[in-house]
């Protein structure tokens, strides 16, 4: 059974790969366009306003780590549902476990974010930021990501088989998700009467814990990291449940 679900899963994610720059000029190039466009607002930004550098780390690496993470991690949450809907037709036909969809919509996240950490990589050599025992850390963390961003995929696209208002709003909860991450601004310049609005976000303990690991050379702090995992296997034990229990119905429903 866990071969035939691994199978679907590789066809899947080929299938919609090829489809997704299928009758495109720049193909899979396309990927680079958004963290380019927002590196460059991002870059305008922290221009107009003065803002500081983070603890003398060069601004692009730090700004671009953010945007590659929450891309990340958004692409994930947001690409659950889309996948479910779009393989209906194969639910309705065979037995297939539903969340062989899900997993499967984690192949292209996955895939851009290989692709951005090599240019991250070198990014980092270019200015001057050598390797570190620290960065051992990072495809740990890279993929604590992925399962908190799967965990609310999977609890979202529970909730969107009975009630489409959570798709139409998550694009916007997202977005208003960045704005309260430190993508590019460091935590401490938060001010001190919003500063709860960062702590209760797991995404900005983990994108702080990236850099730190990447930049700095820090291994990440063991109560940060725990809360964390903490956190997203709540999630998943709420949010999978939950996901089985309304994809009994999804077929007849959606």
């Amino acid at each position: 059974m866990l071969n035939e679900d691994l199978r679907l899963t590789r066809v899947i994610f080929i299938r919609d790969f090829k489809s997704q720059f299928r009758r495109t000029i720049l193909g899979p190039l396309l990927a680079f366009i958004s963290p380019v466009v927002y590196l460059m607002v991002f870059i305008f930004f922290r221009l107009m306003f003065g803002l500081p550098q983070s603890d003398g780390v060069p601004m692009i690496p730090f700004l671009f780590s953010g945007i590659m993470l929450w891309m990340f991690f958004s692409s994930i949450v947001s690409g659950v549902f889309p996948s479910i809907s779009a393989n209906l037709g194969i639910m309705r036909k065979m037995p297939a476990n539903p969340m062989v969809f899900a997993v499967s919509s984690l192949g292209m996240p996955l895939l851009t974010v290989c692709v951005y950490s090599v240019l991250m990589i070198l990014m980092c050599l270019y200015y001057g930021i050598m390797p570190k025992t620290s960065w051992l850390a990072l495809p740990f963390l890279i993929l604590l990501i992925g399962l908190f961003g799967m965990g609310i995929g999977v609890f979202v696209c529970g909730i969107a088989i009975y009630r489409r208002d959570i798709i139409v709003l998550l694009p916007i909860i997202l977005q208003l998700g960045m704005f309260v991450t430190p993508i590019f601004f460091p935590p401490e310049m938060v001010p001190a009467q919003f500063r709860w609005a960062v702590t209760v976000n797991p995404m900005a303990h983990l994108v702080s814990m990236f850099r730190d690991a990447m930049f700095l050379g820090e291994f990440p702090g063991l109560l940060p990291l725990c809360i964390s995992v903490l956190v997203t296997g709540a999630l998943w034990l709420v949010g999978y449940p939950f996901f089985r229990r309304t994809m009994r119905y999804a077929a007849d429903v959606i």
